[in-house]
């Protein structure tokens, strides 16, 4: 996959950078900038780890095409083999390599979790994608921006302003749940409760329906032995 710096690949139409962390890839990486985007206005936090994985293997992969130090071998590489080449490592500090491997790791986890992923995984894992991409674009890019900083208010709202309310109504919704359970539990358990007495009541009763015509029987056949 070759990314091209301001090549022919251009978005049909220009993309509001309003509010956006990845305003400085649009002149240069226009593919990049719309997938960060998307990942930006994702509504989930596991579709923020698939495409933060997507965005670093994207980067990466133009990395090795472009940069004479890598060499890009004739079958395609995986994202682990590129992130654990040792030549990476003489191109871009050691710390970020290790953000990098920590987003695939996160992807790669959101594709085989099936619990609930939490909002504060997806911000993490999106501010380590963002380092890598303004890293990228510094050292890489025909016009660097300078404004790379990235600003947490505009991180998707769910990882930030919403995580805590999300979280609280879910949190109430399963106190409501769980106790329903409860009284549910305890309503089961009293109905079991009067069944086995009222069990107790007619295997009673039939008791003493079969003792009295056991007794009842017992008489007639006295009575006819005396007539006899």
């Amino acid at each position: 996959m070759f990314l091209e710096i301001r090549g022919s690949f251009y978005l049909p139409t220009a993309m509001s950078q309003e509010n956006t962390n990845f305003a400085y890839l649009s002149s240069d990486w226009p593919q990049l900038f719309r997938l960060a985007r998307e990942t930006e206005q994702s509504l989930s936090a596991r579709s923020v780890l698939f495409k933060c994985r997507l965005l670093v293997e994207v980067g990466l992969e133009w990395l090795y095409e472009n940069e004479h130090q890598l060499n890009m071998p004739a079958y395609r590489m995986s994202l682990d083999d590129m992130i654990n080449d040792k030549q990476l490592k003489q191109v871009m500090p050691k710390w970020q390599v290790r953000e990098m491997d920590l987003v695939r790791r996160e992807g790669n986890l959101a594709a085989h979790e099936p619990k609930v992923i939490r909002w504060d995984r997806a911000h993490v894992t999106l501010k380590h994608t963002h380092r890598f991409l303004a890293w990228l674009d510094a050292n890489y890019g025909e016009e660097p921006d300078e404004d790379r900083k990235l600003r947490e208010g505009w991180l998707p709202p769910q990882t930030i302003a919403d995580a805590t309310e999300r979280e609280a109504i879910l949190e109430e919704k399963l106190a409501q749940v769980e106790s329903e359970n409860r009284q549910l539990k305890r309503e089961i358990h009293r109905l079991e409760g009067r069944l086995d007495d009222k069990t107790t009541q007619l295997a009673a009763m039939k008791m003493k329906k079969d003792l009295a015509a056991a007794r009842k029987k017992k008489n007639t056949e006295l009575g006819r032995n005396d007539e006899t």
